[in-house]
């Protein structure tokens, strides 16, 4: 693998690294009583707390955008001045929290430590609590929401995410109460706290929408119907926008200069770096989705309407992918979801296969070297199709019904098989690629919002 990539842009959060106290933060959770005691405070400090009139009946936006703010501040600084007062609850820990004070100018509050995100403490065992095995017998969100929270934390200790449902539930509600927001923008509505937030709004009748990252990198997008298979984009066919600008030439400009809304490695993959490599065949790349941000687990009816119908794990998928490429000599690449690879998630591949997993590698040089790219529902389909790759969805995200992919219908291997081989076959066609620039073109001239990073090519709708 090659080194020779320039580095990415440097973000001011990645000057804060915390300070003693900060360190100490982190260290604090030894006992169980020491963890209850983290959930009753930050509940206590938010009764007590005493929220100023300028606080209330704002747009909530809840989320840890402090921890890998991109342009997201700034966005959200330009939403407060010119489209609605809006009110930040922060889940940051540490550090994140001094970089949440340096640079929110709007109101704002920071959740306890222990309900920051990723903020767990593995192999604790809790104490059954009454309160909290009533509230997860009773609530179907609830016991989502810890199903999420243990699959996605393998080594939590015993009770623990129930009790940890417990208090994010009470403590969702009363700064619901306290505040009385006009509505709520969450910040990923996949994750165990924001299943238990988005559905404590539906109960309180509070209008509730999402932002992420947008499709296209270099923009954000908010959605009031939901993300992914959900969204606005995905339901609808979303069509007839009169462009004012050239797309093709913006996809040209994001592929020549390799814009990634995530920081990216700087090693480069190459086709060497694929074990038992059968030059005489083609490389089939499947990326890997982050399963519990995705609506992938708990799986759920919904999962299997919106997102997945056929698999249930981004691994299941690469199973059955991995057994075809084996059947037809095909060289395998599967690019592991790096949140995914952080929590742990490893995978074997078959000793007969020639083929690699990989991680810590630049997304970008991956896509280069492949000849199809498969996934459920990862937006790195879209930079596959930037780059003028074939693409095989196997589940659905905003690309649903908009002619520029190939899409799995049946989850049999035979029928992925035919679909591969037609894919390699047939490539990235004309009409695929026009519909692709119809498509972005709808993307940014009415959903996705400019996230101010890219003067030189400005791109995506303005607040100004």
């Amino acid at each position: 693998m090659d080194n020779n990539y320039k580095t990415n842009h440097t973000f001011k959060y990645l000057s804060y690294t915390p300070t003693v106290m900060e360190q100490w933060e982190y260290k604090l959770f030894h006992t169980k009583k020491d963890v209850i005691s983290d959930f009753e405070s930050g509940l206590q400090i938010l009764k007590d707390k005493s929220f100023r009139a300028e606080c209330l009946h704002r747009t909530l936006i809840a989320g840890g955008m402090a921890a890998f703010d991109k342009g997201i501040i700034d966005f959200l600084h330009k939403w407060n001045d010119m489209r609605e007062p809006i009110f930040l609850l922060s889940e940051v820990a540490g550090e994140f929290k001094r970089y949440t004070a340096d640079t929110v100018h709007f109101p704002y509050f920071c959740t306890p430590h222990l309900l920051s995100k990723e903020m767990v403490v593995r192999g604790m065992d809790l104490d059954k609590s009454e309160g909290a095995e009533s509230l997860f017998s009773k609530s179907k969100y609830i016991r989502e929401a810890v199903v999420n929270m243990n699959g996605r934390y393998g080594t939590l200790g015993k009770n623990y995410a129930v009790i940890w449902a417990y208090y994010a539930y009470n403590y969702i509600n009363l700064l619901l109460d306290k505040l009385e927001p006009c509505r709520v923008i969450l910040w990923n509505e996949f994750y165990a706290f924001h299943i238990i937030f988005k559905n404590l709004c539906i109960e309180k009748g509070i209008d509730v929408c999402f932002m992420e990252f947008g499709n296209i990198p270099g923009t954000f997008s908010v959605d009031n119907d939901g993300q992914q298979g959900e969204s606005r984009i995905a339901l609808r066919q979303c069509w007839g926008y009169n462009r004012a600008f050239d797309t093709g030439k913006i996809i040209y400009w994001i592929r020549q200069n390799r814009l990634n809304r995530n920081r990216q490695p700087t090693i480069q993959f190459g086709r060497a770096d694929i074990l038992g490599y059968r030059e005489d065949k083609p490389v089939i790349l499947y990326l890997g989705q982050d399963d519990y941000e995705s609506c992938l687990y708990p799986y759920t009816w919904r999962t299997k309407r919106f997102h997945s119908p056929y698999f249930k794990s981004s691994d299941s998928a690469a199973r059955m992918i991995e057994r075809i490429c084996q059947s037809n000599s095909w060289n395998f690449v599967y690019k592991l979801h790096p949140i995914m690879a952080q929590l742990g998630n490893t995978y074997e591949l078959h000793r007969q296969t020639n083929g690699v997993v990989v991680n810590d590698v630049d997304l970008y040089s991956v896509i280069e070297n492949a000849d199809i790219v498969l996934t459920i529902l990862s937006q790195g389909a879209y930079h596959a199709l930037i780059q003028e790759k074939p693409v095989i969805m196997l589940g659905y995200n905003q690309l649903r019904n908009k002619g520029c992919i190939y899409q799995l219908k049946g989850g049999s291997w035979r029928k992925l098989e035919h679909l591969m081989k037609k894919a390699l076959r047939k490539g990235f066609t004309d009409k695929q690629r026009k519909r692709f620039e119809n498509h972005v073109a709808y993307l940014l001239g009415k959903y996705l919002y400019d996230d101010g990073l890219h003067d030189e090519m400005p791109y995506g709708k303005r607040l100004v």
